[in-house]
């Protein structure tokens, strides 16, 4: 044998040994999309199971959002008192409540 042949050899196993790791890897790869979809589709139907309570949460919200508007109304147009201060502290639970209504209804949209 001479020089070439020799390197042709060598060059012949290198090609052999890089195509089986290819093809394993690829098979690898093939075993986990497979898996990837799987739990795609289990992840899927759970949020469209959960779709209500979120859509219920929307409803609570927007009705709390109506209350506390028609809440602020009355408070400008009462004095301010000790009762007024009250509300003014049941207007800030309020606000505060909505407020973490919409940023979750933000994330549930994302």
């Amino acid at each position: 044998m001479d020089t070439y042949q020799i390197i042709f050899l060598v060059i012949a196993i290198a090609i052999v040994v890089l195509v089986a790791f290819i093809v394993r890897f690829l098979c690898k790869a093939e075993k986990t999309l497979t898996n990837l979809n799987v739990l795609s589709e289990d992840l899927n139907s759970k949020m469209q199971c959960i779709h209500p309570f979120f859509r219920m949460i929307s409803v609570v919200g927007e009705g709390l959002e109506y209350r506390a508007a028609s809440l602020n109304r009355q408070h400008l147009f009462k004095c301010c008192s000790e009762e007024s201060r009250d509300q003014d502290i049941y207007l800030d639970v309020v606000d505060c409540a909505l407020l973490s209504l919409r940023i979750w209804k933000k994330m549930k949209d994302r």
